[in-house]
């Protein structure tokens, strides 16, 4: 697994941080909880690549992986009518089945950035690196792909529904489709305070990619 140095850690925050990044991750996430993606389209396209497909408030049936379809089916069933379950039914035991492909994030600074409390141990394995502790703004990715990420999150918090994304990545070796279900969890004065994540890297079949150890 690769080792992201703390310098290597901080220069990806430091450059996250920019005047011009910031700007867009707000613009990017009032443009996702409208569904308004025209200019992520054309950022996306000048990558190689096309736009996340979206769904706001999934029910299991839009989800490809069983794993993100039993994630949401359990979100409903613990949210009160039209609310966001409390933090504390988070039960890691429950979700076991999951727990390498889910992160666990909280947001810093009013949503702007999320630190991984959680970084899912399959997806280390995947990706080849360890965010456990650290903050989005870090991720080892290109810049767009890190900004969408914050901003998508950001939506999840601003708009307070889940958020299922399918995004394909540029030049990976064996991924296809990342599908990345956003589950928001409230403190007990209603402020999100976690958002749980589903993410699944799926090969040109559909099937989830599982690494050999």
């Amino acid at each position: 697994m690769l080792e992201l140095s703390y310098s290597a850690l901080s220069k990806r925050a430091e450059a996250a941080h920019a005047p011009e990044r910031v700007v867009r991750r707000r613009k990017w996430r009032d443009d996702i909880v409208r569904l308004e993606l025209a200019e992520i389209a054309v950022v996306f396209g000048s990558g190689g690549v096309v736009v996340p497909e979206m769904v706001w408030s999934p029910r299991s049936s839009d989800c490809v992986t069983l794993i993100n379809s039993f994630l949401i089916d359990h979100w409903l069933e613990l949210a009160p009518a039209d609310g966001i379950p409390p933090v504390t039914s988070i039960d890691p035991l429950f979700f076991k089945v999951a727990l390498g492909y889910v992160h666990l994030l909280e947001p810093m600074g009013g949503g702007g950035d999320f630190r991984y409390r959680v970084f899912g141990s399959l997806i280390s394995s995947v990706s080849g690196f360890d965010m456990t502790g650290h903050a989005m703004t870090a991720f080892n990715a290109s810049d767009y792909v890190v900004d969408f990420g914050i901003a998508s999150s950001a939506a999840v918090v601003a708009r307070r529904r889940p958020l299922l994304t399918r995004r394909r990545p540029q030049g990976a070796a064996q991924t296809n489709i990342w599908e990345r279900l956003v589950l928001p969890f409230v403190d007990e004065d209603g402020h999100i305070q976690r958002l749980l994540v589903g993410n699944l890297p799926l090969k040109a079949d559909g099937e989830v990619i599982r690494p050999s150890f």
